[in-house]
């Protein structure tokens, strides 16, 4: 039997929540303890249906605050919860929510991130118009009460792991969106504790589905939610993707390069020890060598100390000037 055929009898428990009613659109929020924001990222869900039917699907991975919830879903038609008996992780919440979707088109999105208007309009007519099997794109970040533009590249079919670690590529869950016809195994993997989304696009890439990329920006990410950077350097975690899914040198010194930086403005010297320690010298006499005697002098903590402050001052620069702020303020408080 395999895995999906096994994953069809894990979940036939959560199918009696169904409607059974077809709609033409389905979104997928993995929740956990999210019942303060996710009535947000509902109600941008709402302001994008624009007259057709939909479904939100909320799956609970074991929350304190279900019954608040349940509350919001009872206020909302659109809107069904599905508990999960035991806790186990955001991968195995969108795989449950993707097999119970009523609907062939499947948004995700993340508990505490918004869609942004026309963004369900424009994705299901990219679906029409190209066909492809997964949608992911480009999005905004909202850090400090403030909207910027992100930078990353658009994705033109190359290898997908060279996109996300050989360049500024990034594929984010708040942005993928899944023709259900198409794919006919698990989307997410149930192992990843984290780098799911990444881990998503990748196993899409390698099962030879078509991808298609989406310019403009469609979600909000609300990066700087304390929740959110608590769970930024789950090492082990980490350690299980980079095991599975980084096995070529340069991509395992991207996916470094990627979080070395974000580790010095935590100053978490486990973190940047662990990233520095995976980053492999490609060429010598080059300024890859240069790089890792940074890393490499930077495990120290007297010199992190020092260190540390310059690059979060540096981030603060970049974001301020290579990332267009935007006016979407407005939009965050109507919903």
């Amino acid at each position: 039997m395999g895995q999906l055929a096994v994953y069809k009898q894990y979940i036939k428990q959560y199918h009696t929540a169904n409607k059974g009613v077809r709609v033409d659109f389905s979104v997928v929020i993995p929740i956990f303890n999210s019942s303060k924001f996710v009535g947000n990222a509902i109600n941008s869900v709402a302001k994008n249906a624009l007259g057709k039917t939909y479904e939100v699907i909320l799956i609970d991975d074991c929350s304190i605050d279900i019954d608040d919830i349940r509350d919001l879903a009872c206020r909302n038609e659109n809107v069904r919860v599905i508990g999960k008996p035991q806790k186990t992780n955001a991968a195995d919440s969108r795989n449950i929510g993707f097999m119970n979707a009523e609907s062939d088109i499947v948004f995700f999105l993340d508990s505490d991130d918004i869609f942004l208007p026309g963004y369900i309009e424009r994705r299901i007519n990219l679906l029409h118009e190209f066909s492809p099997s997964v949608i992911f794109g480009n999005y905004i970040i909202y850090s400090d009460s403030v909207c910027y533009n992100s930078s990353i590249s658009i994705y033109s079919g190359e290898n997908i792991l060279d996109y996300l670690f050989c360049s500024s590529g990034d594929c984010r869950s708040s942005t993928l969106c899944l023709n259900k016809k198409e794919i006919n195994t698990l989307p997410f993997d149930p192992s990843l504790e984290k780098h799911q989304d990444w881990g998503c696009i990748i196993n899409a890439y390698n099962c030879g589905l078509k991808i298609y990329y989406d310019k403009t920006p469609g979600a909000i990410l609300k990066v700087d939610r304390p929740e959110r950077m608590s769970s930024a350097f789950n090492l082990i975690a980490t350690r299980d993707f980079v095991r599975k899914y980084l096995l070529d040198t340069k991509h395992l010194n991207g996916f470094s390069k990627k979080h070395w930086s974000k580790s010095m403005l935590f100053m978490d010297i486990n973190a940047i020890c662990y990233f520095s320690s995976i980053y492999k010298v490609e060429k010598t006499h080059s300024l890859d060598t240069i790089k890792y005697f940074l890393y490499f002098i930077c495990n120290f903590q007297p010199i992190l100390y020092i260190v540390a402050p310059i690059v979060q001052m540096l981030r603060r620069i970049k974001l301020r000037f290579s990332h267009r702020k935007l006016d979407l303020q407005q939009y965050i408080d109507d919903l």
